[in-house]
């Protein structure tokens, strides 16, 4: 009977030395299994738009500067001719001004001249009147018959005669000349009214334009310049320069990129699984649709190369994916069948290779393993434990490397 609490105490002590033992390994266990193990090449990058329109200054003339007063949020959705973008157009106004003030001003020129003009044709017609009332009557003079006039006074109304007809073609050649004078000057001051006047209407224009409006719905996207920070409103930019995006929601897929070692185990057709850095918990599949040849540098601040990747996505009614939004994943480039495998985080280096620490009723023993492949969070197991095996994923205190 003395024996009971004997076995009793051993099985206690027992169970407190494994208890102890499981605490010096830590809490978590990892178990030795079976399974496929997916080999994959980590991807990152954002989602896109297959259909996008990019926005920015309007190309104006004798304008290349331009300052934004208004900017549309970021990820907001628009319909077709709503504002998204405003410049300031105080220079435009200020040209406006000028223009209608010289508008205005020839405007004026030309009433006086029209003015003047039309004096001038009555104070000719009104020499010509009398011209012609000369002529007459020298006429007159000259056909009373030479018998009943002296000739002397004949001769003399025959050159009255000559030198009204003279000064009549002299002042119908004044009236011509006059005519195509005043012709010339008034067409002159018209085209500079009307070009006045267009130059206004395009400035209405210009400055109607600097107020920039989606041409279709979509959502809005703000465009960074080379890496560098998204505009804002007050910032000033050249005209050739892009500002947001109008990107349709329905066409969306991925553009990745993966680092230059793992560009040669891409290809067409591999399946993709992302996470969205905004909805970490959500797993998007896709696979890869087209591998760009080239190598590139990652961004014009980041000289490490990169191959870049257009990934399909599948619809999910999970989550509403968006132009911009940044993931990371993985893309399959193989995978190995019912074999034996372990997290990554239970498998040691020590001294003579691989080792891991399987639990026993004592604690845990160091046990020498052939790994094989891995990826990034399991690795094969070729031999030293078995399927079921439970491996501590921290090392035991005061265990040094085997």
């Amino acid at each position: 009977m003395r024996q009971l609490p004997r076995l009793w105490l051993a099985s206690a002590a027992a169970l407190l030395l494994a208890s102890c033992g499981a605490s010096a390994v830590g809490s978590d266990w990892a178990l030795v299994r079976r399974g496929d193990l997916v080999l994959g090449v980590d991807v990152t990058g954002s989602l896109k738009s297959a259909d996008t329109i990019q926005l920015g200054p309007p190309g104006l003339q004798e304008m290349w500067q331009f300052s934004i007063t208004f900017l549309a949020p970021e990820g907001s959705e628009v319909v077709a001719g709503e504002r998204v973008l405003a410049f300031d157009p105080k220079s435009l106004t200020k040209r406006l001004a000028a223009k209608r003030n010289e508008a205005a001003r020839s405007a004026k020129e030309l009433e006086k001249k029209l003015t003047a003009t039309t004096m001038a044709r009555r104070d000719e017609q009104l020499r010509l009147a009398e011209a012609e009332a000369a002529v007459r009557r020298a006429r007159m003079q000259v056909s009373t018959s030479p018998e009943l006039v002296a000739s002397v006074e004949l001769r003399s109304s025959r050159l009255d005669l000559q030198l009204a007809e003279a000064e009549l073609e002299a002042e119908r050649r004044k009236s011509v000349a006059s005519l195509a004078r005043d012709a010339a000057e008034v067409g002159a001051l018209e085209g500079t009214l009307r070009r006045a006047e267009a130059r206004v209407d395009e400035l209405n224009a210009d400055i109607e334009r600097m107020s920039v409006t989606a041409p279709r719905a979509g959502a809005l996207l703000h465009v960074a310049r080379h890496g560098r920070d998204k505009p804002k409103v007050g910032d000033s930019l050249w005209r050739g320069r892009k500002v947001v995006e109008v990107v349709a929601l329905d066409d969306l897929h991925g553009d990745g990129e993966v680092d230059e070692m793992d560009g040669s185990r891409i290809e067409v057709g591999q399946p993709v699984k992302l996470r969205l850095d905004a909805h970490p918990d959500v797993q998007l599949k896709g696979e890869v649709e087209s591998v760009l040849q080239s190598v590139q540098r990652r961004s014009r601040d980041d000289p490490r190369k990169v191959v870049r990747v257009r990934i399909t996505v599948s619809p999910t009614q999970t989550v509403q994916l968006r132009p911009g939004m940044r993931f990371r994943g993985t893309i399959e480039t193989g995978r190995l069948e019912h074999v034996l495998l372990v997290a990554s985080d239970a498998v040691f280096l020590g001294s003579g290779g691989a080792v891991v620490w399987r639990q026993r009723a004592r604690g845990a023993e160091s046990v020498a393993v052939r790994l094989g492949a891995r990826n990034g969070t399991d690795v094969q197991l070729l031999g030293g434990v078995g399927e079921g095996d439970r491996l501590s994923r921290t090392r035991p205190t005061g265990a040094g490397a085997p």
